[in-house]
């Protein structure tokens, strides 16, 4: 999941909004109860099927109130739960994403001396004298076209510029992501969720109910799902 300077500048500006008497856009969602106010803003497309929804709590109480991804329920048509990609597998997916896959292959190296060296006396023969086991059948098997070697699958190590490049892909996650967070009296706080990728079928209800738990209040939620682009 990829997090661009857009989505940071877009919850910047909706932390700048739910904490002043400015109206919200009309493509934001916005409830204002006694002890604080929750703002929401989903992305305009799903990205490989989930939907990034930045959320943003202000905290009108005189006492400090925490906000956290276990405070969000959401769930699809049906009733059906939705479950949030955690950080620790936002991460993984970015790691392993940067890292191109080397498959596994059999490579041919060059023919080696040690390759033709046996062992006549460790060996054991046939009826016919012919040498069926040991080091003589084993080294020379391929010694016409050199050595077999299987490389195992993994992933290829980066170069410098593409380790820097992660490391500021994975800054930007653990500083975008909701994560529990403590909100001041008077300040704004929140970060960014990222749903499972959604199942909705075509004669579905194409929407999400989200239900937040802030400060000792309750705030529900209807949001349109977009289409994946």
């Amino acid at each position: 999941m990829k997090m661009d300077q857009r989505r940071g500048w877009a919850l910047a500006a909706l932390l700048l909004a739910v904490s002043s008497t400015g109206a919200l856009a009309a493509a934001e969602s916005r409830i204002d109860k006694e002890r604080g106010t929750v703002a929401l803003l989903p992305d305009a497309d799903l990205s490989n099927g989930r939907l990034v929804i930045k959320l943003v709590a202000f905290n009108r109480s005189k006492e400090p109130a925490t906000l956290s991804a276990g405070d969000v329920k959401i769930y699809a048509a049906g009733n059906r739960p939705v479950s949030l990609v955690s950080l620790d597998v936002l991460i993984k997916e970015t790691q392993d994403a940067s890292r191109p896959q080397v498959s596994e292959q059999t490579m041919v190296l060059p023919h080696q001396p040690e390759n033709y060296s046996h062992n006549d006396n460790a060996a054991m023969r046939s009826s016919t004298g012919q040498i069926v086991d040991g080091n003589y059948g084993g080294a020379n098997a391929a010694s016409s076209v050199g050595q077999l070697s299987t490389l195992p699958t993994g992933l290829s190590a980066l170069s410098k510029e593409e380790q820097a490049k992660l490391d500021d892909k994975l800054s930007a996650l653990r500083a975008g992501v909701l994560q529990s967070v403590t909100i001041a009296p008077g300040s704004a706080a929140g970060g960014q969720i990222v749903t499972e990728k959604l199942k909705i079928g075509r004669k579905d209800e194409r929407t999400l109910h989200l239900t937040i738990s802030f400060n000792g209040e309750q705030y529900d939620f209807v949001l349109p799902v977009p289409r994946d682009h």
